[in-house]
């Protein structure tokens, strides 16, 4: 199932960071992957600003999904699915959020502020995180003139990254959805040290395990956050990386350079 959903994001990014991007399908596919995991909903910001006609993908998917249930109901218009649903996501308990084997933002939320000032503190947490989205997007890769496959890629990275973190339930496994960052930081030349750190990160999550440590010991890794940990270092070296991209030469200048080589 996280192999879809992976491949279901991926594609997302593909089709909306092409240059005729394709909204609707876009919208589509998506309301299917949050109907599967609620967290992937953080992506409807993401789609929203790219193009706002993905909405109506988004309708006539969430349309779709209904009328597969309708069998189940016998009645067009009943809803209790959906209230048991929401009832269920309002009135689970906190514990699960602040327990061990989860390695996300909800849970550092939890070690800090009290319960009632947790949620909050991550939801805003989440809104800096999607407007800094927004402002690499809309504003710096255009400053910078970054082109479309480097935009595709640092766009996808650093949306799918937001969804790890900001997962109220990340378990470790979930890494998979920082597999682009990973691939992305193996393929850049990196200082040496920034390597060093790269290659750590990667050995702990393929070698950490039940198997090498035993249970005791994996238990305290993940207790001490080791994977949120490894997961968060990868993903500021992506943003260093961000950061240091030097503008493109504008068709003048590379003429020149040109002429001056």
């Amino acid at each position: 199932m996280n192999g879809f959903l992976f491949w279901g994001c991926t594609q997302i990014f593909f089709w909306m960071e092409d240059e005729n991007p394709q909204s609707f399908k876009s919208g589509f596919l998506l309301s299917v992957l949050i109907s599967l995991k609620l967290n992937l909903a953080v992506l409807v910001f993401y789609l929203f600003l790219k193009n706002w006609r993905s909405f109506a993908g988004m309708i006539a998917g969430f349309l779709a999904l209904h009328l597969t249930l309708i069998p189940g109901f016998g009645d067009a218009t009943n809803i209790e699915l959906y209230k048991s649903w929401l009832h269920l996501l309002l009135t689970q308990s906190a514990n699960q959020y602040a327990t061990f084997e989860v390695q996300g933002i909800m849970r550092i939320c939890y070690h800090i502020f009290n319960e009632s000032l947790a949620h909050t503190a991550w939801a805003g947490f989440l809104v800096l995180s999607v407007l800094f989205g927004i402002y690499l997007d809309h504003v710096y890769f255009k400053k910078i003139k970054l082109p479309q496959e480097k935009r595709r890629v640092y766009n996808g990275c650093y949306w799918l990254g937001i969804v790890f973190f900001f997962s109220p339930l990340a378990w470790w496994y979930q890494i998979l959805y920082l597999y682009p960052v990973a691939f992305l930081l193996l393929k850049s030349s990196l200082p040496k040290k920034w390597q060093a750190l790269v290659w750590l990160c990667l050995a702990c999550f393929a070698f950490v395990s039940f198997n090498t440590i035993g249970r005791e010991g994996i238990n305290t890794f993940k207790f001490y956050m080791g994977y949120f940990i490894c997961a968060m270092t990868l993903f500021a070296i992506y943003l260093a990386i961000v950061v240091r991209q030097k503008k493109a030469p504008s068709v003048e200048e590379a003429s020149v350079l040109a002429e001056a080589v």
